[in-house]
This record gives C-alpha cells, sequence and structure tokens, in this order.
C-alpha cells in the first residue's frame, strides 16, 4: 500500500529510459519487502543514479557490488524509513573507486541525493520529494550537494562555518563587497574550485580579499591575519601567477616603457624610471627592501592525498546558535586543525578529525550573468538610448572596496561607436539590454591589471565578435600573463587582436587620436587624452596627484623635469576631465583635487571614489585646518546619464550618416555586395519611425521591404507561441525575404511588433532587386531555408547548447553550409576509427534516420532534426563511431573549414567550444577506459 500511483508512474518512466541497460527492470517494491535486502538497495539506487545523470555506464557489477557493501553495514537502511543518514552515505559513497570516473558528472551529489530521498519516500510511504521529474536531467537545476556548516553565499561561491573562522570556497570578483553588505566579516581561508574560470570570469579572484585584510584588516602589523589561498598546486601557482603581475607589476625583463616613448619625445628627454618611481610607493621592510609574496598571503597546496590541514585561532562559529555543535565550546585547546580534503568530487571539512561538512564539486560555477552584477539595472531604458557622437557613459564610478558601487569603468563614444575602459563584469551585457550591440563596442582600452580594473575583459570575449585590445605593450603581455593564468589557455592571445600604442605620439582609433602616457602608480598604468573633431576627453586613470610630490621626486632625481611637467598637467587641458581619487599613498586625495581652480573643476568628474566628504583637513604653518569641498562631482553611472561632449550640428549630422553607413555595412546579408553596390543601396534607404506596440510586419504578407534597426527593441512572434521568440535590438535586421528576386518567394515568416519606441532604416524591394547579385539570392535562400531548423538543432545538441548563440550567428552557420547530401538506404556516411575523410564535417538530418554504432554494436538511431559528427569540427582526433543511413535521408553538411571562419570571427563561440570540447574529450576518454 506504500507504493502510491504516483510512484508507479515514475517507476514506469525510470524503466522506459533504462530500457535495455537494466536487466530485470527495477521495482519500488522490492524496497518494501519484510526481508529488503542491500542488493535490492543498490541495484534500484544504481539504476536511478544513471537515469538521472543522464550516463547509464555507471550500471556495472562493480558499481552495484561497491553499493551494496555499503548499504550492508550496520544501521545504514530501516525498513520504516530507508537509508538512515543520507549525508554519511554520500561521504561514505565518495570514496569508492568507481566514483572517480563520474566526477564530470555535473550534480552528481545533488542527483544522488535526490534519488536517496525518492527511495526514502517509497519505504518511508511519504510523498515523493519536489523535483522527483525524470525529465530533468543532467543540466537539472538542483542546487549544488552540502551538508553540514555548509550554505551558499553567492553564484559561485560557498561558505564553511569552521570554529576557526568562516572558509569560503569558489572567489568570484567583488566578493569582499558579498561580506560587507551583508556587514559579515570577510573570510580569511580561501579555497580553490576544480574550475575558477567559467565564461570569462574568475572564481579565483583574490587579489581584493588580500589587499583588504592586508590594508584593511593590518595584516602588515600582524601577519595571521593574512589570508590563506589552498587549492591543488597548480591552480596556487596560477593564483600567485595572477597576484605578481597584480600587485607587483610585471617583472624588469617584461617592461618595455623605455622602447615606448617616441623617438621625439625621447629625443626632448621625456624619461619614465618605472622601477624609481614604483619603489617610491612601494611598501618596504624594515632594511628598506620592497616586501615579497609571503608578506599578503600564506598559499597551500594540496597533498598527494587531496588534503591540506591548516592551524586557526578557535573563535565563535558564523551561524545561529541552535545549528551549533554541542562541544563547539567544550574544547581544551584554543587552537583548532581545519582539514580540507577531496574524495570522488566531494570536499569534506573537518575540525580536529570530526566532520563538520561537506560540498559537491562537480558543479562548476555559473555562468556569468547580471546576477554578478547587481549594480546594472535589469531593464532597458526608454526611450531607447542613442549613443552620442562624442561622450562618456559610466558604467561604474566606485572602487573594490565600496559594497554598494560598481568599479570604475566606462564607454567612450566616437562617432556611436564605444571604447570600453577598464569594463566592469557585466558591462557588455548591459549595454546590449540598452540597445547597444556588441559589434558597435568592439574595442577594449586597459590602463592597468588591477582585477578592479581587467576582471571585466575575458567576458568580453563571449559577448560577440572579435575585440581590439588597446594599451601598451608592457601592460598588454602583462595582462595576457593573467589571462592565461586565469582561463588555462595557453593561446589565449590569439582570441583578440591587439593596438600596441606609443607614449608621446598621436594613434587614431576609432577616427579618433589618442595620446598615451604613465601615470604615477604602483604597477605600470595608463592614462589617455582622446581628441575628436576639435574636442578632447581626458582620464587621469589610477595615480597619485599630487604637485608637491611630484616636486620633491624631482630633487630627488626620481623624475627629471619634463616627466613632472606631463604628471602635472597632462589632463587637465581637455574639455571632459575624468579623474580618480582614493586612499593615499597610491591614489589622489579629495584635498589636493579641490585646490584645482574652479574653471578646472567644471569640467571634472571624479571615479574611483564612492563619496566627496563635506570638508578636508589640510596642514597649514604646522596646524591642521578644516577646508570646504566645493565644485566636486561624482558622476552618475547608467546610459540614461551619458555625458555629451558639445559638438557642431555640422559633425553631428556627419555622425549619424557615418553610424548608419557602418550599420548598413555591417549587416551580415550585405557585407558581401561590392562597393558601389552598397554605396547604391545605401541612397535608396529611408526611414521610419513606429511607436511601442505598433506591428512592423505580418507574416504571411508579401515582403516588401528589408528593415535594419537603427534603435529600439522589436519582438518575433510564429504562429502557436503567445511569448515572442526573439526580441531583435539595434544593429539586427529583418524582412531579409525582400532581398529575394523571386518575390512570390519572398513571403513574411513571422510578425515583427515593436516592443519599444523605435527607429528603422528599410530598403524597398523594387529598389533593391535590380541591383542585387545573385550569389546574395542563393545565400539569402540558404539562412532562409536551414536558419529555424539550425536554430532548433543546436539548442538542443552539446556543446552548441550551451553558447547562447544570436539570430546572426545562427544565420552566418545557415550561410556556411556547403551542401545537402542524400544518402541512400543502409549507406555508411563514415567509419568508426576513419581519420583522413576530406572535407571532415557535421550532419544534420533534415529528413531520414542515421544509425550510431561503436565496436559492432549499436549504440542509437538519430532521427530528424539532429545532428552527429559534431566533434570533427573542433579535434583532429578519429570518428569515435561509425553512421549508416537507415533509410533515404537528406543531410545537411558544415565542413570543418566553414566552421574555422565562424570561429575566428565569434571569439567567444571558440572560447566556450575550447572548455566544452575539453569536457566532453575526458569523458570519452573515460569511457573508453571503462569499455
Amino acid at each position: 500500500n506504500k507504493i502510491t500511483s504516483t510512484m508507479k508512474e515514475l517507476e514506469r518512466e525510470i524503466n522506459e529510459r533504462l530500457g535495455t541497460l537494466s536487466k530485470p527492470p527495477i521495482s519500488f517494491a522490492s524496497l518494501v519487502a519484510p526481508n529488503v535486502s542491500a542488493s535490492s538497495y543498490a541495484y534500484v539506487f544504481v539504476s536511478m543514479v544513471a537515469v538521472y545523470t543522464s550516463y547509464p555506464i555507471i550500471i556495472t557489477p562493480d558499481a552495484i557490488d561497491k553499493c551494496t557493501t555499503l548499504f550492508s553495514e550496520p544501521g545504514m537502511i530501516s525498513n520504516e524509513t530507508g537509508v538512515t543518514d543520507p549525508d554519511a552515505f554520500i561521504v561514505k559513497l565518495s570514496t569508492m573507486p568507481f566514483i572517480n570516473s563520474l566526477t564530470d558528472i555535473r550534480g552528481l551529489y545533488a542527483h544522488v541525493r535526490l534519488v536517496l530521498y525518492i527511495m526514502n519516500g517509497v519505504v518511508g510511504g511519504s510523498p515523493l520529494p519536489a523535483g522527483h521529474d525524470v525529465g530533468r536531467l543532467h543540466e537539472s537545476g538542483l542546487p549544488p550537494y552540502t551538508s553540514g556548516h555548509v550554505e551558499a553565499k553567492e553564484p559561485g561561491s560557498f561558505l564553511f562555518h569552521s570554529i576557526g573562522g568562516d572558509v569560503q570556497v569558489g572567489i568570484p570578483p567583488e566578493t569582499i563587497k558579498t561580506s560587507l553588505k551583508k556587514k559579515h566579516d570577510v573570510p580569511q581561508v580561501y579555497f580553490l574550485p576544480p574550475v575558477f574560470c567559467v565564461g570569462g570570469v574568475s572564481y579565483g579572484e583574490v587579489e581584493f580579499p588580500i589587499y583588504f585584510h592586508y590594508f584593511i584588516n593590518k595584516a602588515f602589523l600582524d601577519p595571521a591575519k593574512r589570508i590563506v589561498v589552498i587549492g591543488h598546486e597548480t591552480h596556487v601557482q596560477r593564483i600567485k601567477n595572477i597576484f605578481q603581475e597584480s600587485f607587483f607589476g610585471p617583472a624588469l625583463e617584461h617592461q618595455y616603457i623605455d622602447e615606448e616613448i617616441s623617438k621625439q619625445r625621447r629625443d626632448q628627454g621625456y624619461r619614465v624610471d618605472f622601477p624609481a618611481e614604483r619603489n617610491s610607493l612601494a611598501d618596504k621592510r624594515t632594511d628598506g627592501t620592497e616586501l615579497g609574496m609571503e608578506a599578503f598571503a600564506e598559499f597551500v597546496a594540496l597533498d598527494s592525498s587531496n588534503s591540506a590541514t591548516i592551524t586557526r585561532k578557535r573563535t565563535k562559529r558564523n551561524i545561529p546558535d541552535g545549528a551549533r555543535h554541542a562541544d563547539d565550546h567544550e574544547a581544551s585547546s584554543d587552537e583548532v586543525q581545519v582539514r580540507i580534503c577531496i574524495q570522488g568530487g566531494l570536499v569534506q571539512f573537518l575540525e580536529d578529525g570530526v566532520l563538520r561538512g561537506s560540498l559537491d564539486l562537480t558543479v562548476p560555477p555559473p555562468r556569468p550573468n547580471l546576477d554578478l552584477t547587481p549594480h546594472f539595472p535589469r531593464t532597458p531604458i526608454s526611450p531607447p538610448f542613442r549613443p552620442p557622437t562624442f561622450g562618456v557613459t559610466f558604467l561604474g564610478t566606485s572602487h573594490g572596496f565600496d559594497p554598494h558601487g560598481a568599479t570604475t569603468g566606462f564607454v567612450v563614444w566616437i562617432n556611436g561607436k564605444g571604447m570600453l575602459v577598464d569594463p566592469p563584469i557585466g558591462s557588455v551585457e548591459y549595454l546590449n539590454l540598452q540597445g547597444v550591440p556588441a559589434r558597435d563596442i568592439s574595442t577594449v582600452l586597459l590602463t592597468h591589471c588591477h582585477s578592479d580594473h581587467d576582471a571585466g575583459i575575458l567576458q568580453t570575449l563571449l559577448q560577440g565578435e572579435k575585440f581590439t585590445l588597446v594599451t601598451t605593450r608592457t601592460v598588454a603581455e602583462s595582462y595576457l600573463r593573467k589571462a592565461k593564468a586565469i582561463s588555462g589557455i595557453e593561446d589565449i592571445g590569439t582570441y583578440y587582436d591587439k593596438i600596441h600604442v606609443p607614449i608621446g605620439q598621436r594613434i587614431k582609433i576609432l577616427g579618433a587620436e589618442f595620446e598615451f602616457d604613465y601615470s604615477y602608480h604602483v604597477i605600470p598604468t595608463c592614462r589617455f587624452k582622446v581628441h575628436y573633431r576639435g574636442r578632447s576627453i581626458a582620464y587621469s586613470a589610477d595615480t597619485l596627484y599630487d604637485p608637491r610630490r611630484y616636486a620633491r621626486l624631482h630633487d630627488q632625481g626620481v623624475i627629471n623635469m619634463l616627466r613632472e611637467a606631463s604628471l602635472r598637467m597632462f589632463v587637465f587641458d581637455a574639455d571632459l576631465i575624468i579623474h580618480e581619487s582614493g586612499v593615499p599613498p597610491i591614489h589622489t586625495e579629495v584635498s589636493i583635487l579641490n585646490e584645482l581652480p574652479m574653471s578646472v573643476k567644471d569640467k571634472l568628474n571624479i571615479v574611483h571614489c564612492h563619496q566627496i566628504a563635506k570638508t578636508v583637513t589640510r596642514t597649514v604653518d604646522g596646524a591642521p585646518v578644516q577646508i570646504h569641498v566645493e565644485g566636486l562631482k561624482i558622476p552618475f553611472t547608467g546610459v540614461e546619464h551619458t555625458l555629451e561632449v558639445k559638438m557642431s550640428p555640422f559633425d553631428e549630422g556627419r555622425s549619424t550618416e557615418f553610424r548608419r553607413f557602418a550599420l548598413f555595412c555591417e549587416n551580415i546579408f550585405l557585407q558581401k555586395i561590392t562597393p558601389s553596390t552598397a554605396c547604391r543601396l545605401f541612397t535608396a534607404l529611408e526611414e521610419q519611425t513606429v511607436s511601442e506596440g505598433e506591428v512592423v510586419v505580418t507574416i504571411g504578407d508579401v515582403a516588401d521591404k528589408f528593415y535594419l534597426i537603427e534603435s529600439g527593441h522589436l519582438d518575433v512572434f510564429v504562429p502557436n507561441e503567445t511569448k515572442p521568440v526573439r526580441t531583435l535590438r539595434a544593429g539586427d535586421s529583418f524582412g531579409e525575404n525582400a532581398l529575394y528576386k523571386n518575390l512570390e518567394l519572398a513571403k513574411r515568416s513571422a510578425t515583427v511588433v515593436a516592443r519599444s519606441q523605435a527607429c528603422l532604416l528599410y530598403l524597398e524591394y523594387s529598389r533593391a532587386v535590380s541591383i542585387l547579385s545573385a550569389s546574395l539570392d542563393e545565400e539569402l535562400q540558404k539562412v532562409g531555408r536551414f536558419s529555424p531548423w539550425i536554430t532548433s538543432v543546436l539548442s538542443t545538441t552539446f556543446p552548441f547548447s550551451s553558447l547562447m548563440m544570436t539570430k546572426e550567428q545562427i544565420d552566418v552557420i545557415a550561410a556556411h553550409i556547403d551542401q545537402e547530401l542524400v544518402v541512400g538506404t543502409s549507406e555508411v556516411i563514415f567509419l568508426e576509427g576513419q581519420k583522413d575523410e576530406v572535407p571532415r564535417s557535421m550532419y544534420i538530418i533534415m529528413s531520414g534516420s542515421v544509425l550510431l554504432s561503436r565496436g559492432g554494436k549499436d549504440l542509437k538511431v538519430l532521427k530528424q532534426g539532429q545532428c552527429f559528427g559534431e566533434l570533427s569540427l573542433f579535434t583532429d582526433m578519429a570518428r569515435t563511431a561509425s553512421a549508416r543511413a537507415l533509410e533515404e535521408t537528406v543531410l545537411l553538411e558544415v565542413t570543418k573549414q566553414a566552421f574555422d571562419s565562424i570561429l575566428n570571427r565569434y571569439q567567444h563561440i571558440r572560447f566556450n567550444l575550447n572548455q566544452l570540447m575539453q569536457q566532453r574529450m575526458d569523458e570519452i576518454h573515460r569511457l573508453q577506459d571503462v569499455n
């Protein structure tokens, strides 16, 4: 009577999914039999885990035997309740050798825990727990498994509340802000996750925890207050490499500053003696030498048994009183031994040998999204944002210790194209949400390699087309070493283009002239000034601006006269000035900026600062004096607060036509036409403004116009769907059927409705048809026929399903379809072990069916809408299975050569595929080992 109809239905569905993999079928009744056996528990358990993880390879005699042994332990199972202690069972399960082959299963222990709860529900006659639906496979969304004193902190991090102080697992950017915002202690001990770079975001960001404890918590006075970083030896070394570049800067042999200064400036006598300038700022030992890395952090590598032990001072456990262990206050020692060990993908925390908590490490950190950047709004502004001809949008104006503000970063706009300067995490996603396409912000300027300035750059790789990194060679190579250590990708430098800028010589970028110099800071830091059509914007970057100190440095021979003049005056003649302020001795005091004349203050915007004091203290004739702060301001953030540099009406009109021509030329359907054709088509464009809710085109109508979106958001609807299937933004296009030469083929395939007010540019069919080439017509037909198929197939196919590809990227793949293949019944498409086929291709089934087999055994039958052979696009390995048509089958072929051209254009796809395919290759190797 315990087996309810819901349980019977679940049992039936599990057996259907198991098919022939489990003999005999599982039976819930076996769990409630009077003399239930441990082997029955083991058989049901292993079979259910195989279904819930979508990993049937685990159904082996060895796995069942080992689990039988576990269930046989005294007190492990009860006829009344089932598994008596699921957490203890999971810990013991993690020690089983067969588990090591399963640690790439996402959320392994969350699925194990769910299976145990279901089994206990069956035995105890209780309702099934939420989330028991077997349709939630692999990417189930189940929260990571934790037990004991472990809890989630923020996306990608967890806390073990130790009696010796919190231990944090995973270190996302700005993690100390989460602690400060909640008014919690900033953890002092950090454990590096096995994967600490996801989506271009580092989850090993120890830089600001180090700074916080060294400078704020005063570890410089008490070394016991240093942070402790624990992890695998290779990961610990990567963190050391990152911190070397961030805190100490590049080694002397990697400083190219003399070579970067232009010949003209060198001939004038301009010099930057960076080692001497850094020496005047750096913390030193009592003997005058600079502190080493060990002064700031203790690095502990896991030993050969994947464990590490640290000694901590016993303190109050950071959890509610009712959750404390009874013996927390009964220890005989003031210290506690905290041991961290990893077994089978499960990290366990022990205090003085007693297990106090565990955490599933098989769940990688989440893909980054705006949840990691709560400072950015989640909705687009209205009316839609239109980038200025020349101006600045601030994305953040604060610093790494401010819990309520985003770190400093901004966009410099030139003719509607944006250059990201030190982008915070989430910058491109936020700008895309505001209607700014990724192609319009494909240039990034990096001032220096502190994590509050460079943390968002790797993420920018994942937002669109290949971007260009602008900075000096010294800073660029320092960042490259950091990026390699963060991502683990040795050739990460090939994922973006580079412009190594000179010092003291103007260089043209995005149609404007930039000039660069080094600021006065602890690591090489670029400041810049940009000139456009007679107006200018300047940024100090992180610096200590102090004319009195510069005079002393000149007297001491650290800087020469030209260097002193440059440090004093470089930014202050611009029309819009951005200047940092912060805590000395490496940042600029507000009191010094307050001394600037009002004519400069009127143009000045203060960043790297969460608030400006009303008064400051200055020493006058040896006595402190309170002085009122006047005329200094921190700019507002967000596109709605963009600062525009006033331009002439002529320049504004010129800019409008320039950005429209760029929008036209960058469209996927128009990129291959000749310049003369582009000119003729561009002059035929007309403008249309639509209101929110207005229907622009209706499905089934004749496609008589091709539209480009200049600004705004539009929703795309198809039959039988009440919600939009896609949202189009500035830079997107629709209605490409209007470019077909045969108007009879040109029917609207969807309805498009304005979500907001929008400005559209359109091309009439009658004006375009006479000048468009036949090759374009052929390519358009490919996109029209194949894009819907490819969208459907790739959204459910690994690894493409993890890439969140845009309409434009899908259309590019459709345009690169090489051919349709018709394969006869029983015809072999490729053979297992085949390696030298030309071309190497992936196939999508348009109709028919294909049998995959390995080693003479049938593996799977694929049908319409599925794809196979995808590994050939990313690796040179031999085919891992044979493919044969079961009936006449029509295939779409995507060759490796065609796909490589797509990867070269969209670096975020290449970056993600690199990581995803490495996971798949590891899985294949394990399967081969098992077989």
